[in-house]
């Protein structure tokens, strides 16, 4: 039988409440499909492409609109991703958490998460900082239903910002640290967001995450992002590698 880490019993715990199921019964359906289609594998990322070939006549990312219910119809199949970080990422993150933390301000954070998935690298920081605010921002799909269950859980104090079709580019709370990771590419307006996280950041904050250029595949709307890279030059200066300070 496939081992089960402790996101994956997270994630059955969520599944059996959410569907009404009992435990055992969802971990049985769990761990065979995990061990059938490894997450964490190329094969994986393979059929997921092969999916958004599949049905893209249906769901397609050629407007704001059109990506939003694209990005919620694929939720499930993301969300299996999603939980794959955290068995070979883990390590990583935590070096980046406290990386972060060596240069943030001392005591109690409020940390924005834009386009959150499960929030692995803000949970780190929120548990390494007791009395932290965490904002989950992301599509109003299951990825984020399961973060909420697993913040809720670890007893952490957070919130979460549902983007929709309605609200594509929501206004932000003030805060201290603001976790942009692997996001800019999938916006169609990346500058919006990027504005909207400046106003909200405080003078002197965090802004986490590379702006690096893509190939253009789907779900890949903005992958050219050097008008980005140069208004990061003037609004922050660089403090390391994928952490920059609000100027």
């Amino acid at each position: 039988m496939v081992e089960l880490a402790a996101i994956d019993l997270d994630y059955i715990e969520f599944l059996s409440q959410r569907r009404g199921v009992a435990p055992d019964a969802v971990r049985e359906q769990y761990a065979a499909v995990k061990e059938r289609f490894q997450f964490a594998g190329r094969e994986y990322r393979q059929l997921c492409v092969s999916i958004y070939d599949l049905l893209s006549p249906v769901y397609s990312d050629s407007s704001e609109t059109e990506l939003i219910s694209s990005l919620q119809f694929h939720a499930a199949i993301h969300l299996y991703r999603h939980i794959s970080y955290a068995y070979w990422k883990l390590p990583r993150l935590q070096k980046y958490a406290r990386a972060i933390l060596a240069v943030a301000s001392s005591g109690p954070l409020t940390v924005v998460d834009y386009g959150a998935g499960l929030g692995h690298l803000s949970m780190l920081l929120a548990q390494d900082r007791p009395g932290s605010h965490v904002c989950l921002v992301d599509i109003d799909c299951m990825v984020l239903d399961f973060a909420e269950f697993r913040f809720r859980k670890a007893g952490l104090d957070f919130e979460t910002i549902r983007v929709t079709r309605e609200c594509v580019y929501p206004d932000l709370p003030e805060h201290d640290v603001c976790i942009v990771t692997e996001v800019w590419e999938h916006l169609k307006r990346p500058i919006v967001a990027y504005e909207n996280i400046c106003r909200a950041l405080a003078k002197g904050g965090l802004l986490v995450g590379k702006i690096s250029d893509h190939g253009r595949e789907f779900f890949h709307v903005s992958p050219r992002l050097g008008d980005l890279r140069t208004r990061l030059a003037v609004d922050f200066e660089r403090v390391t590698r994928g952490i920059h300070r609000k100027r």
